[in-house]
Parts: structure tokens; sequence; C-alpha cells
């Protein structure tokens, strides 16, 4: 399931450094990403099997990322640093 291969993402990720930045720069990272990995669909269309292997690791880290972007950001608003 997607929420144990984003789990799993968590575990080795590099929390710091996805923490870095602005929301501004989060957004344009992840539209940047979004182009050039998950909106480039096969030419007939149809989403196939290859595509969901090429796209769902970039979907996986993305959601990871958001993941830890939104617990940084709710632990600064809670605690008032």
């Amino acid at each position: 399931m997607l929420q144990d291969l984003v789990l799993a993402t968590l575990q080795t990720a590099n929390w710091h450094a996805w923490q870095g930045g602005r929301p501004l720069d989060w957004a344009e990272e992840t539209h940047r990403v979004a182009i050039q990995g998950v909106y480039r669909f096969p030419a007939s269309g149809e989403i196939d099997e290859r595509y969901v292997e090429k796209a769902l690791p970039v979907i996986q880290e993305q959601l990871a990322k958001a993941a830890v972007r939104l617990a940084w950001v709710l632990n600064r608003a809670f605690t008032g640093n």
C-alpha cells in the first residue's frame, strides 16, 4: 500500500533538509517535480504500468516531504518557535 511506502521513505529521509526553505520554495519544488516526473503522460493518454512504475516513487517521496513539512509547520505554530 502507498502508506507503507511513504512510511518507509520517512524512516530513511533527511528530515532536516526537507524542512529547509519556505512554503513558497516547497510549492515551487513540488510543481517542478510534478512537471518533470508525474505529468508526463504516455502519448496514448492511458496510465499504464510503466507510467505508474515511474511516477510512484516521485509521488511517494512528495507525500513523505509533505508530512515532514506539515509537522514542522505545526510544531512551530504550537510551540511558538
